[in-house]
């Protein structure tokens, strides 16, 4: 078979096209000690080393306090972006977090390691510096224990009188907003005021210094303080049984008896509350769990107010009881303090992220493969298990290589999954990889996988010297029109513009041996310097049975010089771009490898008749000896289908050129 074919075409592997291109310029963005409440920006930037442009889908961080703003956009070939990370917190902690790069490499999402320290301004509470749970507890404790406790006749003198007047002696019900003109406690209660304590009386004994705290002491009506009682808070679901200014008494959703207040002191209530379990402790164990989960919901809905901070200054100055609220002063602690109800230590879970929830593994050439890295964050507070990784089929192409066991928390691990397409066939492969977990919200995360297989191509485009026609800038097809050309290979077709046939092989060296080639295929070549599949006239020449990757090309013909590309040529599913070696005499290797026909047209010496690799009068010899046979012929230097003094005249012309090919 190798006999007949009059032309070859060598390609030489060069590197892995399934390598990462994308790159991040660093591994770790540390924004340092930023004061709260401040925003501070870094950079990184994601380079692409690759030939093609790819996208970048998303980018994920998971903690509030960092954000990127531009997370979609394509990243060119051999081009780089510059991405901003910002870093803003209103907690005094240091913040680690994972970003992660979603793109369409088919490689798997990229990382980077994100630190920030924010800290407060106000030097009082230093001691909360990074503390989390029971140790923060435990550090505000110490901030408001031992205050100057008035006793209650003097506290009460100083809220009706001094820190809740409005500067006005103004005295206004917090549940139902009536107001009363009032100058002294006494003048207060003759119209009917009382003093609220929002935690009961009753839950501490009345006793000291408890009853006289005024951080959980407010202004009311007496009716409302009747009907208030020693109820827990809450939401009333269905009608209430009372209701004034805003605030009811009723039943929540599960039947309990519940006061709810006016909206605009319900962040009043659950700080209020909050400061006196820090203070004191659970006493009476009047707050429990689902009356904290409320008064955490109205923390959020009734933020601090100003009013609520200038009463928390007036009780630390005016009244001389020299202890603030810390959680008016920074309401932010209630995030950092799983329950205030309890002091056992809460119970930390992991929280698992499969990044991207759905890989694409791209395209990839049959009998090549590829390896995914699918990342796994943990952003819980507890190390992640993984117990196991698995393949819904696990018949389609995909192979779990490794994965982590363990994750502690803020980290990441990859799954290492392989992919190797099964058939030479163009369809879509597709799985599900189940990652089971101790997240006990996402025990078992389903990732779904894709990718296809494409079977490598090769385009190029070159002339021979012998058929050229400067005139019309291609070669001439009187082989085919004589009928001289024939198909030499079952289930070919000749095209009607068809020159010749040619071959292309594959090697993974320069030299040429039955240990470095590894493929090779037949194709015809136009008339305008394309090379064609022998069974698919319409297609470029693909291959079924080698890995993709980048090559030097080598074109041979049987009596034309053989040529070897000067450059790599990356096989691919459809190439953008044929291989030029008729427009450029630098496309060859070595020096005047190709002929100059025409004005910046390049193409192979003719005139190798006896396919020794040089032009010489041997050749000329065999030309003469064969004048005017008609029909396929290696003495036919300008393929016209009839051996003539032309085609010596071709011979002689190229005289000890050589092929350049090593």
């Amino acid at each position: 078979m190798k006999q007949c074919v009059l032309s070859f075409v060598y390609l030489v592997l060069a590197f892995n096209v399934h390598a990462q291109t994308l790159s991040l310029s660093t591994a770790q963005l540390n924004f340092g000690a930023r004061q709260t409440n401040t925003t501070d920006s870094l950079s990184f930037v994601i380079r692409n080393s690759g030939n093609a442009p790819v996208n970048v889908t998303d980018i994920n961080v998971f903690k509030s306090a960092f954000a990127v703003r531009d997370t979609a956009f394509i990243v060119r070939a051999h081009d780089s972006v510059g991405v901003k990370v910002f870093f803003q917190t209103n907690q005094n902690v240091t913040w680690s977090d994972i970003l992660v790069v979603e793109n369409t490499g088919g490689r798997g999402s990229l990382t980077l390691r994100l630190t920030g320290t924010g800290t407060y301004n106000d030097e009082g509470y230093a001691s909360t510096q990074n503390l989390w749970e029971n140790a923060l507890k435990t550090a505000l404790a110490a901030l408001v224990n031992n205050h100057t406790n008035l006793g209650y006749n003097t506290a009460r003198d100083r809220m009706f009188e001094t820190i809740d007047d409005g500067g006005v002696d103004t005295i206004e019900c917090v549940y139902t907003g009536r107001k009363v003109y009032a100058t002294t406690r006494t003048a207060a209660q003759n119209q009917n005021f009382n003093t609220e304590h929002t935690w009961p009386q009753s839950f501490f004994n009345e006793a000291e210094p408890m009853r006289a705290d005024l951080n959980h002491l407010f202004p009311t009506d007496v009716d409302a303080n009747s009907r208030r009682a020693n109820y827990p808070f809450g939401p009333v679901s269905g009608t209430p049984t009372w209701q004034v200014g805003g605030s009811k008494l009723g039943t929540r959703s599960t039947g309990e008896l519940v006061f709810e207040p006016r909206n605009s002191h319900k962040g009043d209530v659950a700080r209020g509350l909050f400061y006196f379990v820090l203070r004191y402790g659970n006493l009476g164990s009047f707050l429990g769990a689902t009356q904290e989960g409320d008064l955490r919901g109205w923390c959020r809905t009734d933020p601090v107010s100003t009013k609520e901070t200038l009463r928390n200054n007036a009780i630390a100055l005016a009244a001389n009881q020299n202890k603030r609220n810390p959680l008016i002063d920074h309401p932010e602690f209630t995030d950092r303090i799983t329950a205030f109800y309890t002091t056992s230590a809460p119970t930390l879970y992991a929280d698992i992220v499969a990044s991207p929830a759905t890989a694409s593994l791209g395209s990839v050439s049959y009998l090549d493969s590829v390896v995914y890295k699918l990342m796994i964050v943990n952003r819980g507070r507890a190390t992640l298990t993984i117990s196991s990784v698995t393949l819904q089929s696990g018949t389609t192409g995909y192979s779990i290589l490794s994965y982590p066991t363990s994750i502690p928390a803020d980290t990441f691990g990859t799954v290492s999954v392989k992919f190797k397409p099964t058939l030479p066939v163009l369809d879509a492969y597709v799985d599900n990889i189940t990652i089971n977990t101790n997240d006990p919200d996402q025990p078992n995360v389903v990732v779904p996988l894709s990718a296809s297989a494409f079977l490598p191509y090769v385009d190029v485009h070159l002339m021979l010297e012998g058929p050229y026609q400067p005139a019309t800038g291609a070669m001439a097809t009187s082989l085919r029109m004589s009928g001289a050309l024939v198909a030499r290979y079952a289930g070919a077709t000749i095209p009607s513009n068809a020159v010749d046939s040619i071959n292309i092989e594959l090697r993974d060296s320069l030299a040429a041996s039955s240990s470095t080639i590894k493929s090779f295929r037949p194709a015809w070549l136009l008339a305008n310097g394309f090379a064609r599949s022998f069974t698919d006239t319409s297609s470029v020449v693909k291959f079924d049975d080698v890995p993709s990757g980048s090559y030097y090309i080598v074109v041979r013909h049987g009596n034309h010089l053989a040529v070897m590309s000067s450059q790599r040529y990356s096989l691919s599913s459809m190439p953008s771009s044929a291989y030029e070696f008729a427009n450029s005499s630098t496309s060859a290797y070595g020096a005047s490898a190709m002929k100059e026909v025409a004005g910046g047209v390049f193409a192979l010496y003719a005139g190798d008749a006896n396919q020794s690799g040089v032009v010489s009068a041997a050749d000329a010899n065999l030309v003469f000896g064969q004048l005017n046979v008609i029909g396929y012929s290696l003495f036919d230097a300008n393929l016209s289908g009839v051996v003539t003094a032309a085609d010596a005249n071709a011979v002689f012309g190229n005289l000890n050129q050589a092929s350049q090919v090593p």
